[in-house]
C-alpha cells in the first residue's frame, strides 16, 4: 500500500501529492520528504493508500508521468529499518580468517 515518489518538483507539496494520487484510491497519508535544516523538498515523497489496489492502480497510471517540469517515478516503497530490525541473518561459508573480521 506504500508507494515512493521519485523527481517530484520542489514546489510540490504534501498536499499537492495527496491530491495528485487520490483519483486512484484514498489516500491514508501523504509526505513530500524535506531536508531538516532548509524545509526545502528533497524531491521525492511517500504515499500510503487505505488499499493496495489503490496503490497498484496509482503506480500503473503515474509512474513516467509528467508533474510540472519533470517526470515522476513511481514504485512500491521498501519497509522502514524499523520494521526490518527484527529480521535476522546468517551467514555461513565465510574463509576462516573473514570469520575473524566479524564480532558478536
Amino acid at each position: 500500500n506504500n508507494l515512493i515518489v521519485n523527481y517530484l518538483p520542489h514546489a510540490v507539496s504534501s498536499k499537492r501529492l495527496a491530491e495528485l494520487f487520490a483519483p486512484y484510491g484514498a489516500v491514508a497519508h501523504a509526505k513530500v520528504v524535506r531536508d531538516r535544516a532548509t524545509g526545502g523538498s528533497l524531491g521525492y515523497g511517500f504515499v500510503r493508500f487505505a488499499r493496495a489496489a489503490g496503490a497498484a492502480a496509482a503506480a500503473t497510471a503515474l509512474d513516467g508521468a509528467r508533474v510540472g517540469d519533470k517526470r515522476i517515478r513511481v514504485s512500491a516503497a521498501r519497509p522502514s529499518s524499523a520494521s526490518i530490525r527484527r529480521c535476522k541473518l546468517h551467514v555461513a561459508g565465510l574463509p576462516v580468517r573473514e570469520r575473524l573480521c566479524f564480532s558478536i
